[in-house]
């Protein structure tokens, strides 16, 4: 969990310019991987299991944490984008916790 804090603390000091940045995923992928990570820590859980299964899981889909926490980062960089992913992320738990 510090690792991902880390590396959030560190690429949040990088601006992640939206005329420059190629998305790695599709959003679609983006916004099931970000609604499972959500649900993973919120998992009773310990800490560095949590992380484990969040790697195991940015692994599986073929991003790297850094990778992962950029497309974040572009997204935060760009509020209006940002609200339409996290509406999607949400409707997306909700599907999730129905199965």
């Amino acid at each position: 969990m510090f690792l991902i804090l880390g590396l959030s603390f560190f690429l949040n000091c990088d601006q992640t310019d939206p005329e420059k940045f190629e998305m790695p995923i599709s959003e679609d992928s983006f916004i099931q991987l970000y609604a499972k990570t959500l649900i993973l820590k919120t998992r009773n859980l310990a800490d560095d299991k949590k992380e484990e299964a969040i790697v195991k899981l940015l692994n599986k889909n073929g991003l790297t944490t850094e990778k992962y926490l950029k497309i974040e980062k572009y997204y935060q960089n760009n509020p209006e984008q940002w609200l339409k992913m996290l509406d999607k992320v949400e409707k997306t738990i909700q599907e999730l916790k129905e199965q």
